[in-house]
């Protein structure tokens, strides 16, 4: 694994978004297009709204790129919960992502039947004929104190899926918050071209130690595309 350490964490929400402007120009100039997979949670959240900021929004080819989710709660679209709504509410007001591009998982029809959902329209987006998982131009990941990534836990059974690109998932008590998800696969995290966690804080200190051990244990550690990840972290976590 690739790292890049930053001393603060708006040091590190500011590479990052750095990092996925050059990885957007470059997909963009070689295929015409970019796909990429946004996480959920807190954290990268303040890296989605340094994207539709200046100066970082003006730098992006928006018409080109199509956004998707890496995984999503399993509530209505208005829901505080939802990642996709939180995301949509950040534009409210500023530059909103053309709509036509922006592909969310429909957590309120329910676990099974939203990820039946976003399965198919993934197959449909990537014109699919078998199995062979999509090729995303870039996945953005988070990881937890426990090492789950997306919402792919320790233990699940989704980690061992092979043909399914989203399933639906009953995260363990302990998550937050505990609602029922849909999460993308590792086979569609390990199609990527490029692979990009973005992780702070302390509390998460040992799940890395573990993931740099390669704990397979950990869903973090199975992420494992051609080409290397790279995990952008900041001192608290990094430290030895």
């Amino acid at each position: 694994m690739g790292e890049w350490i930053f001393d603060t964490p708006e040091a590190v929400i500011r590479v990052s978004a750095s990092r996925v402007v050059q990885v957007v120009r470059q997909a963009t100039q070689a295929r015409g297009v970019c796909t990429v997979a946004l996480p959920g949670g807190g954290s990268p959240l303040s890296l989605f709204a340094r994207l539709v900021q200046p100066p970082q929004v003006g730098e992006i080819p928006w018409e080109q790129v199509h956004l998707f989710w890496g995984d999503e709660r399993c509530v209505p679209l208005d829901d505080p919960r939802s990642n996709a709504g939180q995301a949509k509410r950040l534009c409210e007001g500023g530059f909103t992502p053309p709509a036509a591009n922006v592909h969310r998982i429909q957590g309120e029809l329910g676990p099974d039947e939203a990820a039946r959902q976003y399965d198919a329209l993934l197959r449909e987006f990537f014109q699919a004929s078998g199995d062979e998982p999509p090729v995303f131009d870039l996945v953005i990941l988070g990881m937890g104190a426990d090492g789950h990534t997306a919402s792919l836990y320790p233990g699940d059974a989704a980690l061992n899926e092979t043909r399914r690109w989203a399933v639906g998932v009953c995260p363990p008590p302990q998550a937050d918050p505990p609602v029922a998800r849909v999460s993308l696969t590792l086979p569609v995290f390990n199609a990527a071209r490029q692979a990009l966690f973005f992780v702070m804080g302390q509390g998460k200190r040992q799940a890395l130690q573990r993931v740099r051990a390669g704990d397979k244990s950990l869903p973090a550690a199975l992420v494992q595309p051609v080409k290397e990840p790279v995990w952008i972290l900041d001192e608290a976590i990094a430290k030895q």
